[in-house]
């Protein structure tokens, strides 16, 4: 089981991380056990071209990602390297600024890539291993 606090300025952090004052607290379970949970965000240097998630080798069995509300843009996309937040030119899942966030089985993060709409743009989330 997951436990994910939403803080009053909307953004999203894992339970035992959390230091500062609650906003609304949601649990997400997942089947199967899980060892650790870590997050991490990411910077995109520049909107429009995919940038890897992890620089090194990093295993895990699920991803859950997200937009902060403080991230510059309101979209970005993960998927492969192909993939494209760009208004037009959409590819991937899309993310949206305050949106529930997305979960993805996959074995290790560097295979999933990110784009924003706006270059700095954040993708947050965490790792089941």
């Amino acid at each position: 089981m997951l436990i994910l606090l939403k803080d009053k300025d909307n953004d999203i952090h894992v339970g035992k991380e959390w230091q500062g004052e609650a906003g609304k607290a949601f649990v997400i379970s997942f089947p199967g056990g899980h060892s650790t949970i870590t997050s991490f965000t990411k910077t995109i240097t520049a909107a429009g071209t995919a940038e890897r998630l992890a620089a090194s080798s990093t295993p895990c069995k699920r991803v859950m990602v997200y937009i902060p509300i403080s991230s510059n843009g309101s979209v970005a996309a993960v998927g492969d390297s192909s993939t494209k937040a760009t208004s037009g030119s959409e590819q991937g899942a899309l993310l949206y600024k305050a949106n529930v966030p997305t979960i993805i089985e996959i074995d290790d993060l560097t295979n999933l890539f990110g784009d924003v709409d706006t270059s700095g743009g954040r993708i947050c989330g965490v790792y089941l291993s």
